[in-house]
């Protein structure tokens, strides 16, 4: 009979199963040298997912001015303030001011403006000749042609840029997802 107890007891036994003190250090030193070496990646990933959403969101806005004023046969300005609190806004009024969003509506719609705050770590510049341009009707073409420059902090950079003739493309020699400029 005795015998049956300790073959009961050495079964338990067996059958419980656990992590080591050992296996459960190793296991958190793993972790731990994984976190270290993908934290600072991922700040990059992110810093390149903030400036193509930034060029996404101003390409977008630049093909509703266009779209907007081929729909409405009139003239819609798009101001920029630049730098690392920019702005953009479009406009049925040519006295747009995207800093203090006087005079930016378009009628029947929301407001259309970017701003950098919504863009953390990107800056922009323009090369139009003043910090405004417009689509004219009634054909879509450009008053005054020419690119944004969308720059993060790692230094990469993309540009959306417009022609004369209201073609709008967005290009960049730093992220693969964009053909060269």
């Amino acid at each position: 009979m005795p015998m049956q107890i300790v073959g009961i007891a050495d079964s338990m036994l067996k059958r419980q199963r656990g992590f080591t003190l050992i296996e459960l250090l190793l296991t958190v030193a793993i972790v731990a040298l994984l976190l270290t070496v993908a934290v600072p990646n991922m700040s990059s990933y992110w810093k390149g997912a903030r400036l193509v959403s930034a060029t996404e969101a101003v390409y977008t806005q630049l093909q509703l001015a266009r779209s907007v004023a081929l729909a409405r046969n009139q003239t819609i300005s798009i101001d920029f303030a630049e730098g690392g609190s920019w702005c953009m806004a479009i406009s049925e009024d040519a006295l747009c001011n995207c800093v203090t969003g006087a005079q930016c509506t378009l009628t029947g719609m929301p407001q259309a403006a970017l701003k950098a705050s919504d863009f953390p770590d990107i800056s922009i510049t323009t090369s139009f000749t003043s910090e405004e341009t417009s689509f004219l009707y009634p054909r879509g073409t450009v008053s005054d042609a020419g690119e944004v420059t969308l720059t993060s902090t790692t230094g990469d950079d993309a540009k959306v840029s417009m022609t004369t003739l209201g073609r709008i493309k967005i290009c960049s020699d730093d992220m693969d997802q964009y053909p060269g400029c």
